[in-house]
């Protein structure tokens, strides 16, 4: 049941004394804002602080176990505060757009892209299916989906993170919404498609859409929001005009946000204060690793079939090497051929040609009998922790098969699974809870912590701070650097935050269109980039718009 009042025209959104609550426990604590047509607010803070229960409430998408009341709930002159979902369903899609921050669990596995951006305007009826498939292609344009035509018709998983993630965004604004609900929208996207959604979203609020932007990537918000909420703990402990909440913070808490942002940080220096535990208990390098080089790639090159029949080179001529105690890092646009080349790296995928070898010894050439003794030394800490995950399993399980893996005795699991924890900032009340029931930055460290728990002498890391927002993606990175320090752990980190790599790694190779087109001490490519694509993507880069350096 809604209730239709009458007002301000412009007023998309109203919201005064907002609760969330699960059994007593408060999680959303008396938020309040508005939104108008033409304006974007920014909803910043720590993972779990309630930005996202708080946006699923403007498309009422909590769940049924949570209580949720408020002084004033409207949207578009709208009441709901007592809303069913009769009342919500028309408001979907046509009203009020929604960006999830996980590309992957949004859409059926079974169904092509194009079925799932579509499938907004089969619900409400739009067009007939000639105009459908036209919108549909225009919006995939939109958002740079590249050959939509053709590529629409694959299915998710056969998409790269960031292709998944501009499908998504193509479907919440293809029925041209009032009002779009972006949670994390550029999180799994590389600098040059970040900047272009980030162009597309501002050209929507110029033409009088409202945009919640939802995201801890502070130098995003500062460059499209007009208002700023900064979240912690359920609370808004800041709130106002973008240039004065991030050009001068007042709360401790704000500016604790800024300082942990890797870009404005030398490389070696710390970026949270909080304390590191002892890494030696989990993780340690083994004696017999042997040699110089922790991974070798030589010369690969890998293929994929299109779904018109169409074979097309997506990693070509591939080498490097990683050696023993380097963080070494891998960058390129959406598409590249990055997340292939630590598919191969990992042996999760066969090369066409070309070998990979582990410490000098065969690995990719292996069968995998043979490679089942050896896969505890070499860990992949992937950008989909959830889908990694087995659904039915608690985080204790997880971690106690991997610990398992890692030699450590059934008396000490539990002891060591909330070391584990700690090491990655969660708590061990964790323990019992399900992968769905903690929030996407949690289980991203939940993925690390399992990760380090085999005791690697490698770790291959596909984008593991991607989810995450500044502050907790500080002590990551802090972390990583802790033990590759500590015990010389060999790290590959595979990312499109270029400021992260410049902070974390020693070297970077850059890729593009399935080749590495530069590669070089991080500081000299950084400073003086040879090739054209380099150069754009540095040129690429948000900056924090009126924040001092």
């Amino acid at each position: 049941m809604t209730t239709t009042l009458h007002g301000d025209s412009d007023l998309l959104a109203a919201v005064e004394g907002l609760d969330i609550r699960i059994g007593a426990t408060r999680l959303v604590r008396d938020v309040s804002f508005t939104l108008r047509r033409g304006q974007c607010l920014g909803l910043v803070g720590e993972s779990g602080s309630g930005k996202s229960l708080t946006s699923r409430a403007l498309i009422g998408l909590n769940e049924t176990t949570l209580t949720q009341t408020a002084r004033r709930f409207e949207l578009f002159g709208q009441d709901l505060r007592h809303a069913d979902e009769t009342g919500w369903r028309p408001l979907r899609g046509t009203k009020v757009g929604y960006v999830l921050q996980d590309a992957l669990g949004a859409f059926d596995p079974l169904r092509d892209v194009f079925s799932e951006v579509r499938e907004t305007l089969d619900a409400h009826r739009q067009g007939d299916r000639a105009s459908r498939r036209a919108l549909v292609l225009d919006a995939l344009r939109r958002v740079g989906f590249p050959e939509p035509e053709l590529r629409s018709r694959q299915r998710s998983w056969q998409l790269s993170g960031g292709l998944r993630q501009r499908a998504l965004i193509a479907s919440a604004i293809v029925a041209s919404p009032d009002l779009l609900i972006a949670d994390e929208p550029t999180t799994a996207l590389d600098v040059n498609i970040q900047a272009r959604i980030v162009q597309l979203l501002a050209g929507l609020k110029a033409d009088g859409m409202g945009l919640l932007f939802v995201s801890h990537d502070l130098a995003v918000v500062s460059s499209i929001a007009d208002h700023v909420l900064v979240m912690s703990e359920g609370r808004v402990v800041e709130q106002g005009p973008t240039a004065q909440v991030l050009g001068d913070p007042q709360d401790p808490y704000t500016r604790m946000l800024i300082a942990a942002m890797p870009a404005r940080a030398p490389r070696g220096t710390r970026l949270s204060p909080v304390e590191l535990p002892p890494v030696s208990g989990f993780v340690s390098g083994r004696a017999d690793a042997g040699g110089t080089t922790a991974l070798r790639v030589q010369a690969l090159g890998k293929s994929y079939d299109y779904p018109d029949g169409s074979r097309v080179k997506v990693v070509s001529d591939v080498s490097f090497d990683l050696g023993r105690g380097e963080i070494l890092g891998l960058v390129g646009g959406s598409g590249s051929g990055k997340s292939t080349v630590v598919k191969i790296c990992m042996a999760l995928v066969d090369p066409d040609q070309g070998e990979v070898r582990l410490f000098d010894q065969p690995w990719s050439s292996l069968p995998e009998r043979a490679r089942t003794a050896l896969r505890p030394r070499i860990q992949l800490i992937s950008q989909d922790p959830l889908g990694a995950f087995d659904p039915r399993w608690t985080v204790r399980r997880l971690l106690h098969e991997a610990l398992a893996i890692g030699a450590v005795p059934p008396p000490g699991r539990d002891a060591q699974a909330v070391q584990l924890l700690a090491s990655v900032g969660l708590r061990p009340e964790l323990l019992d809870r399900l992968p769905r029931r903690i929030s996407g930055g949690q289980r991203q460290r939940v993925a690390i912590a399992r990760a380090l728990a085999t005791r690697p002498d490698v770790l291959v890391c596909d984008e593991p701070v991607s989810a995450l927002d500044v502050s907790v993606q500080a002590q990551i990175l802090d972390l990583l650097s802790h033990i590759q320090r500590e015990i010389g752990l060999s790290i590959l980190f595979i990312s499109h935050d270029l400021g992260v790599v410049r902070h974390l790694c020693s070297r970077v190779m850059v890729m593009q269109k399935g080749e590495i087109v530069e590669q070089g001490e991080v500081g000299q490519v950084f400073a003086d980039p040879q090739h054209a694509y380099t150069r754009d993507l540095l040129a690429s880069i948000p900056q924090m718009q009126g924040v001092p350096a």
